[in-house]
């Protein structure tokens, strides 16, 4: 019989596309691990936002993540992953599994105002700047698209 591979989701979509929100909504009775960015840093720093250990919470992330692959256990990956030469070499090295992609859309000035928002109302969200976040929506505007995502190995999943 063969042995069914465990399935690694990425979240792409720019801050304030509503990836973590779906995930808090519509992942809590499914079987994945669930691995976050945000919360790996706030682990790391003590505040979401501190992007000074940047370079180990990424690797913290990649090690949970393996480290449940190679458990058989389904992993979706909370992060915006809106750059592909980021995403490839994040997927580059992880044990047999199918890879999904979650994309996230948004119009750009709702997903401004939802992270001006979250900050204004003290969430515990990345404050994460707004022409970082212009910048990274061009970047999911003209390398996230479905082919692009396929051809980085992905089936491109709408609903789970």
């Amino acid at each position: 019989m063969k042995e069914k591979l465990p399935i690694f989701l990425m979240l792409i979509g720019i801050p304030g596309s509503g990836k973590s929100f779906w995930v808090k909504n519509n992942v809590k009775n499914r079987d994945f691990v669930v691995v976050s960015s945000d919360a790996t840093r706030k682990q790391l720093t003590g505040n979401v936002s501190d992007l000074s250990r940047d370079e180990e919470m990424w690797e913290l992330v990649k090690e949970r993540v393996v480290e449940n692959l190679s458990q058989g256990k389904n992993v979706l990956l909370d992060a915006t992953n809106v750059n592909g030469f980021y995403r490839r070499q994040f997927i580059d090295g992880l044990p047999p599994c199918k890879l999904q992609a979650k994309r996230f859309s948004i119009d750009l000035e709702e997903a401004k105002q939802r992270v001006k928002k979250d900050i204004e109302q003290k969430r515990d969200r990345s404050h994460v700047p707004m022409p970082v976040i212009e910048r990274m929506f061009e970047q999911y505007r003209n390398f996230c698209r479905p082919k692009d995502l396929e051809k980085e190995g992905f089936e491109v999943i709408e609903k789970i």
